[in-house]
């Protein structure tokens, strides 16, 4: 059997060149259409955003392949829509996940006040100063008119929910990051959400909506300290006397 020589060769190792495909990906050359379904915005409503952050997000630097504020809003548009992991967001984009992440996190700066609004839950949750929930078994006429309003604004949360969540996956999927940074990705969407209705953005394709009994649920036993105020809203703005 004829014997088989195996000749080693010293291969040098050779650094892979960082490549960008940002003008192939990240460019408003798209159809509206193209844009929207990468984006959820337009070409007028990705500029208007980016004009609204423009002077805090514009980089001094000299570097070629800094990018621009229109791209940095698209790379975290594509993160909100999209719903993927950063890495996968860097593949698509020919990004490094660190870039994307930086990017994603400077769009995340801005808290929201909440000073003045109350949250609506069924009767799984308990009755807070700050969350309003129905009253169990209503005696009372006001009580009952009180139910029924807030069985019909949670219905219509719950509608707009569906929408919002379309729009961005990001709040299908499950999100590891850091429950400050979720806090604030929630808050973002729902800014970008309320920009998207003033700007006449068109809802993403509906998908077939879970309707959800508003009144029914494991009803909450504990401790019930918001009760005063649900009183005094049933009182006040359902009591016709």
């Amino acid at each position: 059997m004829a014997a088989l020589d195996l000749a080693l060769f010293h291969v040098p190792v050779q650094r892979k060149e960082r490549t960008f495909r940002s003008k192939e990906e990240l460019t408003l050359d798209y159809t509206d259409t193209e844009l929207r379904a990468r984006y959820r915005f337009g070409r007028e409503g990705i500029l208007f955003l980016s004009n609204l952050v423009r002077d805090k997000l514009t980089r001094q630097t000299n570097r070629n392949l800094a990018l621009s504020v229109e791209q940095q809003i698209m790379v975290t548009l594509r993160f909100l829509a999209s719903g993927s992991f950063l890495q996968v967001i860097g593949d698509t984009l020919g990004l490094d996940k660190s870039t994307v992440s930086r990017v994603v996190c400077a769009h995340m700066e801005r808290n929201g006040n909440w000073e003045n609004g109350i949250l609506l839950g069924d009767s799984g949750y308990p009755c807070r100063s700050f969350l309003m929930t129905p009253f169990l078994n209503p005696n009372e006429q006001h009580h009952r008119r009180y139910n029924r309003c807030h069985a019909v604004t949670r219905s219509v949360i719950e509608r707009t929910f569906g929408r919002w969540k379309r729009r961005f996956h990001i709040l299908h999927s499950e999100n590891r990051m850091d429950p400050k940074k979720v806090t604030k990705i929630v808050m973002v969407c729902g800014i970008l959400h309320n920009i998207c209705i003033q700007l006449n953005e068109p809802d993403v394709a509906a998908e077939e909506l879970v309707n959800e009994d508003v009144e029914n649920g494991n009803n909450y036993n504990g401790q019930q300290d918001g009760r005063g105020i649900r009183e005094h809203i049933a009182e006040t703005y359902f009591n016709r006397h």
